[in-house]
């Protein structure tokens, strides 16, 4: 087995350098929500063109205090605390819940 030398500091043998080509090669390609988001976002964003002007910003303005308001339930669920687990299935329910309540209620679910 063959060693090569990174950066003079981390010795990689075959095994870590095949696992990180692999690995870059996941990284590298779309996933399926990705693709699914790129059908399915253009459309809404041919249909955001033809919004007026301030119609257009006043929902990029809500979209951007959602995403915040979001950032910011998120963080709360973060402690400094090393050996508390993740809180993955309440950061799931509240994007499972965000989302039917979006397609729920649409346009309008958008301000909500």
């Amino acid at each position: 087995m063959t060693s090569t030398q990174v950066g003079h500091v981390l010795e990689m043998n075959d095994q870590d350098i095949q696992d990180l080509k692999k690995e870059i090669l996941i990284l590298e390609a779309p996933s399926l929500m990705v693709r699914m988001s790129n059908v399915l976002g253009t459309p809404i964003e041919k249909g955001m063109e033809k919004l007026p002007n301030d119609w257009q910003e006043s929902i990029g303005d809500v979209v951007e205090l959602s995403l915040n308001k979001a950032m910011e339930a998120a963080l709360l669920t973060m402690s400094d605390n090393e050996q508390q687990m993740s809180s993955d299935w309440l950061h799931k329910g509240m994007a499972v819940a965000s989302g039917a309540a979006g397609g729920a209620f649409g346009l309008s679910g958008l301000l909500f």
